[in-house]
């Protein structure tokens, strides 16, 4: 038996090319933050996301949104009574640039912080959302904004 010398393949062509379309990469296409939250929200908002089986940043974004999309609509307390008592825990959370600059907007506009505004838009949507484990566990709203029902409101 002879041996031969020749390659069992050759790299004429590149496995792979680093070239791409040539963007503006200088300005950032999303933004990381934190926000204190108090954590039965952050737990809801947690528990949401895994049953609807979505990444958290997903689930923010369309909370976000949904939030943007509807008009002023403040209900009497904006946050919760029992809320004010938790000791709150740092919730990251991800969202593209041009959102999280039309949030900001929003606050300046409502003359809010963001933390707020995020607050109620989390509180909406897990009050929107079938997958609300309060929902599942107890048949109804426990913390609401909304003040038909008193839900643990004080006054």
């Amino acid at each position: 038996m002879t041996g031969t010398r020749e390659p069992l393949f050759t790299l004429d062509e590149p496995l792979f090319t680093t070239e791409g379309p040539k963007e503006d990469v200088s300005a950032p296409t999303s933004v990381r933050a934190y926000v204190m939250m108090p954590p039965s929200v952050v737990g809801r908002f947690k528990e949401i996301v895994v049953a609807e089986r979505r990444t958290t940043s997903v689930v923010m974004q369309r909370c976000v949104e949904d939030f943007l999309s509807k008009a002023n609509n403040e209900p009497r307390p904006y946050i919760p009574y029992p809320l004010h008592d938790e000791k709150n825990v740092k919730m990251y959370y991800t969202l593209p640039s041009s959102l999280n600059e039309s949030l900001r907007r929003r606050s300046k506009e409502e003359g809010r912080d963001v933390a707020t505004l995020l607050l109620r838009a989390l509180l909406d949507y897990c009050e929107g959302s079938p997958d609300d484990p309060v929902k599942l566990r107890f048949g109804g709203s426990q913390i609401s904004g909304d003040s038909s029902s008193n839900g643990g409101m004080v006054g």
